[in-house]
């Protein structure tokens, strides 16, 4: 059975997750991501794993926001309900959850080619991106 690490953290009061996400997650907060916070999370981590997960507090309540997620050479702030920020090396740019929802691959695109250019520089090739993105 696969053990779903603290990550610095745990619950203040019983917790709701999926189970496609229970069995994805590899650290506590991973469970309590939005929606769209997952499917950018998902997206991501299909081409490095993700090296945190950050909450407010060490107990987390079920309306607790994430604060940031981090990759290696690109953290993921959330600024809102519905807005992210993108930091790659020293370039950063906000996005809407709502641009990710209605076009996720010209979003990802985007936050991709950031991070390769700013963040991971030459270790991820812009082909085996794409390869994996369709």
């Amino acid at each position: 059975m696969k053990q779903i690490k603290p990550g610095g953290f745990g619950p203040a009061e019983p917790q709701r997750t999926s189970w496609r996400l229970f069995e994805e997650a590899r650290v506590y907060p991973e469970l309590h991501l939005s929606t769209l916070e997952v499917r950018l999370w998902r997206e991501l981590r299909r081409l490095q794993d993700c090296l945190a997960v950050k909450f407010p507090r060490e107990m987390i309540r079920e309306g607790d926001r994430m604060q940031h997620m981090e990759f290696p050479g690109l953290v993921i702030k959330g600024q809102d309900a519905n807005s992210f920020c993108i930091k790659a090396g020293g370039c950063s740019k906000l996005f809407l959850f709502d641009a990710l929802n209605k076009r996720p691959g010209k979003v990802l695109r985007e936050i991709i080619s950031l991070w390769r250019e700013y963040g991971l520089k030459d270790q991820i090739n812009q082909s085996d991106i794409l390869r994996k993105l369709v």
